[in-house]
């Protein structure tokens, strides 16, 4: 009974697998950022000669 109560030791940085947290790592970083880039507004500078609301009852093709 005694044994089941002993604590663990605790993992020295050698224990790490590297590669496997450096992914999971990238992936914890990688999600926030590219949900907030999709999620944020973005402005676009429209020339003076766009019209914002075109005319497009007759499409003409030249």
């Amino acid at each position: 009974m005694t044994k089941s109560f002993r604590r663990r030791a605790v993992a020295s940085i050698n224990d790490f697998h590297w590669p496997g947290l450096l992914v999971i790592a990238l992936i914890a970083g990688a999600v926030p950022a590219y949900i907030y880039v999709n999620q944020s507004a973005r402005t676009v500078a429209v020339p003076d000669g766009v019209a914002e609301r075109p005319n497009i009852s007759s499409p003409a093709k030249d």
